[in-house]
């Protein structure tokens, strides 16, 4: 069973957002990313996190969404970090050796229901 794409974005407490992104992160959906976390940005968080858990499949402009995603957070001075990588996506982050620049660690999710919203897209 495939999970839907879906991304929505929480406030995680103080001042961390959370962006939670289930199914595949590819060239069709990169741009959400992208634009969850520019929006995100406003007002200034101290940190932006990612959460790849119900992410089932990312391809080279999901790699790109993320780092442009961290260079806007970086822009903002607010930390960006990675969690809940897994199998398939993590293993294209440790070949791009990208598990230090984009800070990826494994960490609990409380819900691992996909993110829900009006529509499947942006939240």
């Amino acid at each position: 069973m495939s999970i839907p794409f879906s991304i929505s974005k929480e406030d995680a407490g103080g001042d961390v957002v959370l962006v939670r992104v289930a199914g595949e992160l590819d060239e069709l959906t990169c741009d959400d990313l992208v634009g969850t976390v520019e929006n995100a940005l406003h007002p200034q968080p101290t940190e932006i996190i990612i959460d790849l858990d119900l992410v089932t499949f990312m391809g080279a402009q999901g790699i790109r969404a993320l780092l442009v995603s961290r260079e806007a957070a970086m822009r903002h001075g607010s930390v960006y970090r990675v969690i809940n990588a897994h199998h398939a996506v993590l293993r294209v982050l440790e070949i791009t050796d990208l598990v230090a620049v984009l800070n990826v660690t494994q960490e609990p999710t409380a819900d691992r229901r996909a993110p829900s919203g009006p529509r499947p897209g942006i939240v």
